[in-house]
């Protein structure tokens, strides 16, 4: 007989199975009635909601629910109302046995499901429905995921339910047997369906150990929660009490407990939800209130924020508390960041269709008019129960309850409101109005776009000449860093920021609630009054610091790691695998090492910072460490392991019959320029471009080649008597070092963020202007061959020859210095090797943030879980800094830009023709090859070539775009079998390249050149080009006349033949002309100054463009929040807008104009950078198998000055992830160049005038590419189809354009028309170029100071921005990477001194940093 107690509780558990029954069906129906039948009634009109589609979304949830209606027919007969001890309810499910057996079916497809659904959310029709029809049905807050998992959850549950009914459910009673059975049965069903099985492992687990713990009290915790997080023992400070208790940290409580007397035994003490807990950090060392008096280490505080209360844990260890934070830090953001995500996409919902139904109801007679109610009149108003029958009538919603649901979310949402704001939304007589009638409506700040608008009003205020922010006195009291609410606001209207009084209290309103702006002594909330506020950012930095404030504020650390100097080394992947094994831990060390990986410098304890550019994390797990050294796939691409390496080293070297295994060349310094394998210079790991700084303790930094080879002799003989033999000792300093630095923060969502800087020296600085070099020394001997054939004898002829000539000599020689080993390997201020190093930049180098974000949670879909072995979603961000482009004591006068830009125009005219003269002849290539077809007589090479090249199928303008280019290579081919097809083709891009050549001839710059050239000459260029023009007519209408038959013919052939003969004769004629007009022209010196700073910003511009190439290919670029929330996308995105509106550089400087030799550099760079415009990048796959040794992708450049192309070589694991579009596309570049000095200039001065023009140009093209950015992005063929979708898609895509235009305008006001001056335009473009995805150069005089501090101050804008840095952190964070970054690297790196080359009181963010 069972006792009261085992009654009671089987009563409870009954009850529980029961009620739960019950909220299952009533969820399946709701799954079913609401989002199945609804996606069907879709699909009839959009052909997104295929019936595959919804197949795999939802299976056979129809069948689950008929089962489970089927059951609460039987349970409701059972129950009869009120469950009971005596209930046999286990009965009702052992009569369902079978039906259960669809659950597998179900489980099965899950996994497809869910996948499917995480890749719908960035589809705008399905985000659009799922987030209506869970609004709908009165679920907003909750996700369409969670309710496709919940028949996943409820078989889970069944096994627990059921063993604690079989535990209350004593051997006699009539239940008891069946209950047996049904456990069994779940539990068996739960075996075959593997997400079950591991839940269900789980939670027996969880419910285990909650047997386990005594006194116990709540609810269960496999009520909640379904996973054990993290657990062990802390010190726990509460009222006064100092105790040890065990914490169990679960995915949504913390529970602690007491030790019990019995040995593993546990009481229980206390629990906390998750979404209740704050934790904050506890500096070593303090002793506070919440404390009592204790000096706390390794402690932090945890505040209860349903019950207010705090507590203090302590634990034993750094680690073990950092991962305790991170824990419950991390799940409570994951909660957050859900429910926020979820509230976000229903509120862009609501917007929408509020705005949609208000315009429908104001052109709805009857609905929306003037009413009266308790005597009262109201204009433009409606009843409750008006709108839910327009709702229900005009088919918005199925049903009145619908109707309740929309109308309840349109109030709560700002878009209706009852008339005195008294009552929520009923079906009543109630009065409504739409807050558009009433000029009520406030869209909210978004928080992302309130958090810009604070980072970017601060850095615009800190960077006025004449302050906003200042010390300012309030009776006998000053105040430092405040600024006075009402100047504030006048100056916001004055710079167009704002159009009225009002939204500058609504902004700073904004500001103060979100914690940007404050109140100076804490007394007021925002007001447009005289009250003085500070940003919370200057709280301590201004040299006060309010005690009372500081305690009460939490304490938010930004903390730097030292900085290490790495090298990466490149180890290709042979026999199955890189020859080398990790440990796991911190710091990941190289445990095991083959010989071919020491081949390539790795060897035995070296520390790994980084593998293929993606920092290892503190704690590297194994997976991730097996997925990197183990890559599946065909020939896995080599690895690039950036490990901790000093800028110099000794090592020992004993000879072998070999000798020392390696080769020296070059003087003052010796480079080493190669290494045999196995050698003992390999094992050492010696590496080429190592320079040799001592022999033994000889130094030999400056001595020749010969007193190197002579030293190391010497002491190889020196030691030959010696206990080990015959050594030397070498001193080396490796080139190709970075330094690598780490950074970590609370984020402004309680989570940590990691942050990685590298920053990198360029691995172009020699290669790509030996390339270039290369190109212009060949095309100056080929202009000179061409010239000299012709025996002119005119004095200005045989001296440009000569000139040329000199020029090209020269050109080899520095291209034969550059292409051999070098040190330094880079380019350091005030280098003495000017000779060689012109054309390389100063100072290049990239900074690269790499920051490490949690796996975001999608926001109408809910968690996923991550693949293991799958790093954490990286984002990346790179800045390159450099110093302007300049040669000593060189400068390009106005007279010589005049002669340039000649220069250039002939050029142009000559490779033009030139290229469309190759064209022509591949052409004609194509027709005999198809008379060959036609005929039926091809040769054997024919046929086994059965596709053809066809330039042709988007025929270029060449009209100044000269040929051939690396786009004919790389063309589409064409299958020879549609004969007419092809042909019509071809004879089109005949035709067109016959008309524009007519076309070029008879432009007034070549006919007025030639003329010129005629008097050297024995024809006139008159009778050529008219004799040209003659013949290429005559041709022309010949070829028109033959491929009429549209049949290949020989007499089409011989048409096209004598054209393409024509062309050839006649072009040679006007070549000369131009070629003898270039000569008189002359400018051979200012050409060759013109190349050498094109070069250097040629580098720079590869260099940035190859970090984002590769950084997008693999998912890692994000710039701004604009282009999507998860990388791989967002990647995706600005390759198709690279391939399609082509790339933005962005160069930013900080030269004083008001000094004549930087503005004479500002000049020059302007005028090269313009020449950027005629630079085409492409990107093709490696067709070679060596690996590259850098870990960019090696480039090849083509083509002339006048039309460069620059090739990217792509390993093929990152060019199978780029877009069809970008694989062929020919990638313009639009070069926009912003310079404001940090002293202030006199309005009106000429320098003053010359930077304004010189921004104004500047912006127009900006304007231009935002223009063709906006068109590209709202493509109406890249939309989704349905209006609903559309719309919502439009709405997503505007808001983002919309925020870039705004910023647009501001750059126009801090141009044009700055009402008080200041450097704010650098800021303000440096959001805007992140946003639009340019890539960007930050310059000054020496590549070290100014660009240095712009450079760090934007990195600090980016993550406050974009990875949630609080605002109080900006300048503690903007000081610690300025002494430990990019900045302070660079510097050493120069033996600079940081206290010189600064302007005397340059705006304060622009100071010098106070060492910290």
């Amino acid at each position: 007989m069972a006792d009261e107690k085992t009654k009671r509780f089987r009563e409870h558990v009954v009850r529980e199975l029961y009620a739960t029954e019950q909220d299952y069906a009533s969820n399946l129906r709701f799954l079913v009635t609401h989002v199945l039948e609804k996606a069907r009634e879709k699909g009839l009109h959009d052909n997104s909601f295929t019936d595959d589609v919804i197949h795999t979304l939802f299976c056979n949830i129809e069948e689950i629910l008929a089962l489970h209606e089927r059951l609460m027919v039987d349970l409701d007969a059972c129950v009869r109302g009120t469950p009971s001890y005596g209930t046999t309810i286990a009965k009702c499910y052992l009569n369902h046995q079978e039906g259960f057996a669809i659950y597998q079916h179900y489980g099965e497809y899950n996994e497809q499901s869910q996948k499917l659904l995480y890749e719908l959310e960035d589809h705008p029709a399905f985000k659009a429905f799922f987030v209506a029809a869970m609004l709908l049905g009165g679920k907003s807050d909750d996700s369409i995921s969670s309710f496709l998992f919940k028949p996943i959850q409820r078989i889970t549950k069944y096994p627990l339910l059921f063993r604690e009914l079989e535990k209350y459910t004593p051997q006699g009673h009539p239940d008891y047997q069946n209950t047996k059975e049904v456990l069994a049965m779940m539990r068996k069903l739960c075996s075959v369906i593997n997400e079950a099985r591991r839940r269900v492992e789980k939670l027996e687990a969880i419910a285990d150990w909650q047997a386990t713990v005594e006194g116990w009290e709540g609810s269960n915790v496999t009520d909640t929660c379904n996973e054990l997080i993290k657990e062990g023992p802390l010190i726990k400070i509460s009222a006064g009490n100092t105790q040890e208790r065990t914490f169990f940290l679960f995915d949504n409580l913390l529970v602690y407990c007491k030790k019990g007397l019995l040995q593993k035994s546990l009481q229980f003490r206390g629990r906390v939800a998750v979404e209740s807990l704050d934790v904050e950090n506890i500096a070593d060392g303090t002793a506070d209130f919440h404390t009592k008096g204790i000096a706390v280490t390794f402690g932090w505080k945890v505040h209860n924020i349903a019950k207010n209360k705090w507590f203090v844990l302590i634990a034993k260890s750094a680690e073990e508390k950092q991962q305790w934070m991170d824990a419950i830090r991390r799940e409570k953001e994951r909660r957050k960041r859900l429910a926020a995500g979820i509230a976000r996409d229903t509120r862009n919902l609501i917007l929408d269709k509020g705005d949609k139904l208000y315009h429908r109801a104001s052109a709805t007679p009857g609905l929306i008019h003037d009413q009266k109610s308790v005597l009262k009149s109201y204009s433009k108003v409606f009843t409750g129960e008006q709108l839910v029958t327009w709702l229900v009538e005009d088919r918005e919603v199925a049903d009145s309850d619908e109707a309740l649901f929309l109308g309840q979310a349109l109030l709560e949402n700002g878009i209706i409101h009852h008339v005195n704001d008294k009552h929520q939304f009923k079906r009543s007589d109630l009065l409504y109005r739409f807050r558009y009638d009433d000029g009520t409506f406030r869209a909210k700040l978004d928080s992302s776009d309130l958090i810009s608008r604070g980072v970017r009003l601060y850095t615009r205020l800190h960077g006025l000449f004449d302050p906003l922010i200042r010390e300012q006195k309030v009776g006998l009291r000053s105040m430092k860093g405040v600024v006075n609410a009402q100047k504030l606001i006048d100056w916001l209207l004055a710079e167009g920021d704002i159009i009225k009084r009002e939204e500058g209290v609504a902004l700073g309103e904004h500001l103060f609630a979100s914690g940007i702006l404050r109140h100076a002594t804490d007394d007021h909330n925002f007001r447009d009054s005289s009250n003085l506020y500070r940003f919370v950012a200057d709280d301590g930095h201004e040299g006060h610091r309010d005690q009372r404030r500081a305690s009460a504020m939490p304490r938010v650390e930004f903390t730097a790691e030292q900085p290490q100097s790495c090298l990466t080394l490149t180890v290709p992947f042979s026999d199955g695998s890189y020859g080398m094994e990790l440990s796991e831990g911190s710091p990941v060390e190289v445990v095991k090492c083959s010989t071919r990986a020491q081949i390539a410098g790795v060897s035995k304890g070296l520390a790994v910072v980084a593998v293929n550019g993606h920092f290892l994390e503190q704690h590297c797990p194994k997976p991730e460490l097996l997925a990197l050294l183990h890559p599946t796939g065909k020939n896995p691409p080599p690895l690039y392991l950036t490990v901790v390496k000093s800028s110099s080293q000794y090592c020992t070297l004993v000879p072998t019959r070999a000798g020392l295994g390696f080769h020296i060349k070059g003087s003052s310094p010796t480079i080493i320029s190669g290494v045999d394998t196995g050698s003992a210079a390999a094992q050492a790991g010696i590496l080429p471009g190592c320079c040799i700084l001592k022999v033994a303790e000889e130094e030999v930094l400056r001595a020749s080649h010969d007193l190197v080879v002579s030293a190391i002799r010497k002491a190889l003989a020196a030691s030959a008597g010696q206990k080990g033999g015959r050594q030397v000792a070498l001193k080396l300093s490796f080139g190709g070092l970075e330094q690598a630095i780490s950074y970590r923060y609370e984020g402004s969502k309680d989570a940590t963020v990691q942050v990685y800087e590298r920053t990198q020296e360029s691995p172009y600085i020699f290669q790509v202007p030996a390339q270039f070099l290369g190109l212009c020394a060949d095309e100056a001997g080929q202009l000179c061959d061409h010239l000299s054939q012709n025996n002119l004898k005119d004095k200005r002829v045989t001296d440009y020859i000569s000139q040329l000539r000199t020029m090209a000599a020269s050109y080899k020689k520095v291209v034969a210095a550059l292409l051999v080993p070098r040190w330094p390997s880079y380019k350091p201020h005030g280098t003495t090797h000017t000779s060689v190093l012109e054309a390389s930049p100063t100072n290049l180098h990239t900074s690269v943030l790499e920051v490490l974000a949690d796996n975001s949670a999608p926001a109408a879909f809910g968690p996923h879980s991550q693949s293991p072995g799958v790093p954490r979603p990286r984002t990346s961000h790179y800045i390159s800094t450099m110093a302007v482009p300049s040669i000593t004591d060189k400068h390009i006068s106005k007279a010589d830009m005049a002669v340039l830009a000649d220069v250039y125009l002939r050029m142009e005219l000559l490779h033009s023709m030139q290229g469309m003269m190759t064209e022509l002849e591949a052409d004609q290539e194509i027709v005999r090859r198809l008379v060959v077809e036609q005929q039926g007589c091809a040769s054997s090479e024919d046929h086994r070539d059965s596709s053809l090249p066809s330039p042709l199928l988007t025929p270029p303008d060449h009209t100044h775009t000269p040929s051939p280019s690396p786009s004919l290579s790389r063309a589409r081919t064409t299958s020879v079998g549609d004969h007419k097809s092809v042909l019509k083709l071809v004879t089109h891009s005949i035709l067109s390249k016959a008309s524009q050549m007519e076309a070029l001839l008879g432009e007034k710059l070549l006919v007025s050149v030639a003329e010129e050239a005629s008097a050297l000459l024995p024809t006139t260029a008159a009778a050529v080009l008219a004799e040209f023009k003659s013949q290429l007519h005559s041709h022309t209408e010949q070829i028109k006349k033959y491929s009429e038959a549209r049949v290949p013919s020989e007499a089409l052939q011989e048409a096209n033949a004598s054209l393409i003969e024509t062309v050839k004769r006649h072009t040679q004629a006007a070549s000369l002309y131009l070629e003898v007009s270039l000569a008189l022209c002359g400018g051979v010196e200012a050409l060759q100054i013109s190349d050498k700073m094109f070069s250097q910003c040629l580098v720079a511009l590869v260099t940035s463009f190859a970090h984002s190439l590769k950084a997008a290919a693999e998912g890692r670029l994000n710039g701004a929040v604009e282009y999507g929330g998860r990388g791989a996308e967002a990647g995706r995105q600005w390759l198709r807008l690279v391939a399609s509106r082509g790339v933005l550089l962005h160069l930013q400087t900080t030269m004083l104009v008001d000094k004549h030799p930087e503005l004479a550099a500002l000049r020059d760079l302007s005028y090269v950078a313009d020449r950027l415009k005629s630079v085409v990048l492409h990107v093709r796959e490696q067709s070679h198998t060596t690996p590259s040794t850098m870990e960019l992708p090696p480039v090849s450049l083509k083509g002339e000055r006048t039309a460069l192309h620059v090739t990217f070589d792509l390993l093929p694991s990152v060019f199978s992830r780029l877009p069809e579009d970008l694989t062929t596309a020919d990638i313009k570049v639009h070069p926009v160049l912003f310079n404001k000095g940090l002293v202030d200039l006199v309005e009106g001065s000429d320098a003053y005038i010359w930077e304004k023009e010189l921004n104004t140009a500047s912006l127009r093209v900006l304007k231009d590419y935002y223009r063709s950015l906006r068109a590209h992005q709202l493509d109406s063929s890249m939309l989704p189809e349905g209006s609903d979708a559309k719309r919502l898609a439009i709405h997503r895509i505007t808001q983002p354009l919309n925020a870039m235009g705004v910023l647009v305008r501001q750059m126009e006001v801090a141009i044009r028309e700055p009402t008080r001056p200041g450097v704010g335009l650098l800021s303000i473009a440096a959001e805007l170029m992140s946003r639009m995805g340019a890539l960007r150069v930050d310059m000054c005089e020496s590549g070290v100071f100014r660009s240095g501090l712009a450079c760090s101050l934007e990195q600090v804008m980016l993550l406050c921005r974009c990875h949630e840095l609080p605002q109080r952190n900006f300048r503690t964070a903007l000081n610690k990477m300025r002494w430990k970054g990019s900045f302070a690297y660079v510097a050493k790196k120069n033996n600079a001194d940081i206290a010189v080359a600064f302007p005397q009181q340059p705006p304060k963010l622009y100071q010098l940093p106070k060492e910290t």
